[in-house]
C-alpha cells in the first residue's frame, strides 16, 4: 500500500504550525453550531474553521516557497500583516473570500466522495484503520515534542474552539475519502480509444524527434576572453554546411570556441533524442523540426538576436511513438584514467580486452539472463551492478547513441548479446525483451488521472450546499496567525523536523490529498524503469545552453532524461544485506568513476 498519509501528515503539520489562536471566546462557544450542510453531512463552525485554517496554510505555504525560490517577497501577493478581507486576489474577490470558497469547494469534494463510499458499503482497509486508531496517541506525542498538551497544540494550530473531537471527525472523513479514491483509481479502465484520443489531443507532448545541435554564443569576461558576433556567425555557417551526422560532429568540434570544445570532443555529443515539440522551447525551431517534409540531414539556423547567439540544428529522424520499451542488462567496463583524468589508447585497449574476456566467459557458459546478471554484479562499473545491470522500460533515445541503437535494432531478440563502445567504456549487452508499450506507458496514467479528477470535480460541482446563520461567524483570523505563518515559512521548526522524521499519520488537508493522488496517477504503476535515473549534470547544462528559452514547465520529463542514464544506475533498490564489504567498496568506486565521467 502506498502510505500516502505518511507524507501528507508531515506536510499538514508543517502547514498548521502557521496558525494561531485567533477566535474569540464567543466564537469558541458557538463552535458546535452547524454552519454548513453538504448532502447529508453537517459541518460545525469548528469543522469549517479547521478546514479554513488548513486551506489558508496550504495556499500561503505554496505561495511562499514558490515566490521565495525566485527571490520574490510573498507579501507582494498576499500580505500577512494585513487582514485578508482588505486584500484582493483579483478585481472581484478578496483573499478571505477566495480562501473561504476554496474551503467550501474542498468540503464539497470530500463529502461527495465520502457519502458515495458509505452508500456503496466501502470498508476502510486495515492499514488505514490502523493509522486512524493510533491517531490520538500520535497527536499526543507530537504535542509533547512541542511542550504542549493535545488541547494546546490543536488550539495553537487551528484556533480556539477546535478540539480533538473536531480534528478526529475531519481526519476520519478525509482518510475514508482518500482510501475510497485509491480504490476507485485502481478500478478505472483505459480503453484503446481513450489512448488514441489523448494522443491526438497531445501530440506536441508525445511525438519525438532526434536532432543534432551546435550552439555558439558570444561573450566577453573580465579576464579578457571574448567570442565576437562575427566569430559566432562564421562558426554557425560552417557547421550548417554539414551533410550528415559525422560531418556535423566533426565541424562542431572544429568550430567550437576553446571554452566549448570539450563538449564536442567525443562522438555523439551533438545528438539529442526524445525531443518533443513543446520540449524545444523555441517555437520556430519546433515548427521546423516537426514539419512533415523534414528529411535526414536537413539543417536549420536559429539566430537569437537578443543574446547574439546561434543555434544550428540537424534533423535526424522522427520516432513513431507506438513502440515497446525494452529491458536490457549490461556490464560496463571503463578504461582507467591517469592522474589528470585523461584516458590513453592503451587504457582503452585494456578495457576492450577485459570486456572481450568477460564476454567470452559468458558465451562459454550457460548464456542465461541469470548468469549474465551475476557477471554484472561481479564486473560492472555501472551504478546498477548490484541489481545485475538491469534497465527496465528503456525508451528510445534515453541512452547514448550506440547503446540505444543496439537495443532498438529491429532484428533484436530476447537472449541476444554483444559488445558496444560508448564514450564511457565498453558495454557487454544482454537483451532481456520488450516491456510496456510507449503510448500505453505514457498516456494511460494521464488518462486515469483525468478520469479520477473529473469524478472528484463532479462532486464539487453538483453537491447540494446549505449555509446557516452560524456560517457568518467564520472569519479569516488572519490578524493573529500571520506572525506564526511568516516565522514558520522562513524557518523550519522542531515540530517540522519531528513530524517529517516520524511519518505521523493523522488528519491531512484534502487539497494536498488530491494533488498527491494526481501525482501518483501520473507516475502510474508497474516496475521501476530507467526513466527514474537522475538527469546528469552534463545533459542538464547542455539543454539549458542550447535551449535558453525553455522553462521547467515546458520541458517534460522525457526531454529532461539524460542520454547517459545507464551511467547513473536506474534501480532505486538498495543492495542486498548479504552483499559483501568488497561489493560495497566496488559500488563506491563505480560512483566515483561516474562523477569523474560527468566532469
Amino acid at each position: 500500500m502506498k502510505r500516502i498519509f505518511a507524507v501528507l501528515i508531515a506536510a499538514m503539520l508543517m502547514l498548521t504550525v502557521f496558525a494561531g489562536c485567533a477566535s474569540s471566546e464567543a466564537e469558541a462557544e458557538n463552535g458546535s453550531a452547524v454552519a454548513l450542510k453538504i448532502g447529508n453531512t453537517e459541518y460545525t463552525v469548528n469543522d469549517v474553521q479547521y478546514m479554513y485554517v488548513a486551506t489558508f496554510n496550504e495556499v500561503y505555504y505554496n505561495l511562499y516557497y514558490t515566490y521565495s525560490s525566485y527571490g520574490i517577497d510573498v507579501s507582494t501577493i498576499v500580505d500577512i500583516s494585513k487582514p485578508l478581507e482588505e486584500q484582493m486576489v483579483d478585481e472581484t474577490k478578496t483573499w478571505h473570500e477566495y480562501v473561504l470558497d476554496y474551503t467550501v469547494n474542498t468540503l464539497k469534494s470530500i463529502t461527495g466522495v465520502y457519502e458515495e463510499a458509505i452508500a456503496n458499503g466501502f470498508v476502510l482497509p486495515e492499514e488505514y484503520q490502523t493509522d486512524l486508531d493510533s491517531f490520538s496517541q500520535q497527536l499526543e506525542e507530537i504535542a509533547a515534542k512541542n511542550s504542549m498538551t493535545k488541547e494546546e497544540y490543536i488550539e495553537n494550530s487551528y484556533g480556539k474552539g477546535v478540539t480533538e473531537e473536531t480534528v478526529r471527525k475531519m481526519t476520519e472523513i478525509q482518510i475514508y475519502c482518500n482510501a475510497y479514491i485509491q480504490d476507485y483509481q485502481g478500478k478505472v479502465t483505459v480503453s484503446d480509444e481513450d489512448i488514441q484520443a489523448y494522443y491526438e489531443a497531445n501530440k506536441k507532448d508525445i511525438d519525438t524527434v532526434a536532432m543534432r545541435f551546435f550552439f555558439t554564443p558570444t561573450y566577453s569576461d573580465e579576464e579578457g576572453s571574448e567570442y565576437t558576433h562575427e566569430q559566432a556567425k562564421a562558426a554557425a555557417e560552417a557547421v550548417a554546411a554539414a551533410q550528415n551526422a559525422e560531418e556535423f560532429d566533426n565541424l562542431a568540434y572544429e568550430n567550437a570556441d576553446e571554452e566549448q570544445k570539450k563538449s564536442y570532443d567525443e562522438g555523439g555529443s551533438t545528438l539529442m533524442q526524445g525531443i518533443t515539440y513543446n520540449g524545444v522551447g523555441i517555437e520556430e525551431v519546433s515548427e521546423w523540426l516537426f514539419d512533415e517534409a523534414r528529411q535526414y540531414g536537413d539543417t536549420y539556423t536559429f539566430h537569437d538576436v537578443e543574446y547574439s547567439s546561434y543555434l544550428i540544428v540537424m534533423f535526424e529522424e522522427r520516432v513513431d511513438p507506438n513502440y515497446d520499451y525494452i529491458d536490457v542488462r549490461h556490464i560496463l567496463i571503463t578504461p582507467e584514467e591517469d592522474e589528470e583524468g585523461n584516458i590513453s589508447d592503451e587504457a582503452w585497449t585494456a578495457a576492450e580486452e577485459k570486456a572481450n574476456e568477460i564476454y567470452e566467459g559468458f558465451l562459454a557458459g550457460e548464456q542465461t539472463e541469470e548468469a549474465f546478471g551475476e557477471l554484472a554484479k561481479e564486473h560492472s562499473a555501472d551504478g546498477n551492478a548490484a541489481q545485475g545491470g538491469i534497465y527496465e522500460d528503456v525508451k528510445k533515445g534515453q541512452m547514448v547513441e550506440t547503446f540505444n541503437n543496439w537495443c532498438f535494432d529491429e532484428a533484436r531478440q530476447p537472449g541476444d548479446s554483444g559488445i558496444v563502445k560508448t564514450r564511457f567504456g565498453y558495454h557487454i549487452m544482454y537483451f532481456v525483451g520488450t516491456g510496456t508499450n510507449n503510448l500505453t506507458g505514457t498516456i494511460e496514467p494521464s488518462v486515469t488521472s483525468e478520469k479520477v479528477s473529473a469524478w472528484i470535480e463532479n462532486f464539487s460541482v453538483n453537491a447540494a450546499e446549505e449555509r446557516t446563520e452560524a456560517f457568518d461567524t467564520i472569519d479569516s483570523k488572519i490578524d493573529d496567525i500571520v506572525a506564526a505563518a511568516n516565522d514558520s515559512a522562513s524557518n523550519e521548526t522542531e515540530v517540522e523536523k519531528a513530524d517529517n522524521a516520524s511519518g505521523i499519520i493523522i488528519a491531512a488537508l484534502i487539497v494536498i490529498i488530491i494533488v498527491c493522488i494526481v501525482i501518483i496517477l501520473r507516475n502510474g504503476k508497474g516496475k521501476k524503469n530507467a526513466e527514474t535515473a537522475e538527469t546528469e549534470a552534463e545533459a542538464e547544462e547542455t539543454e539549458e545552453s542550447v535551449l535558453p528559452e525553455a522553462t521547467d514547465e515546458e520541458l517534460t520529463e522525457e526531454e529532461l532524461l539524460a542520454e547517459e542514464a545507464f551511467e547513473e544506475g536506474a534501480s532505486e533498490e538498495e543492495p542486498a544485506e548479504e552483499a559483501s564489504e568488497e561489493t560495497a567498496e566496488e559500488a563506491e568506486e563505480a560512483e566515483e568513476t561516474e562523477e569523474k565521467t560527468e566532469e
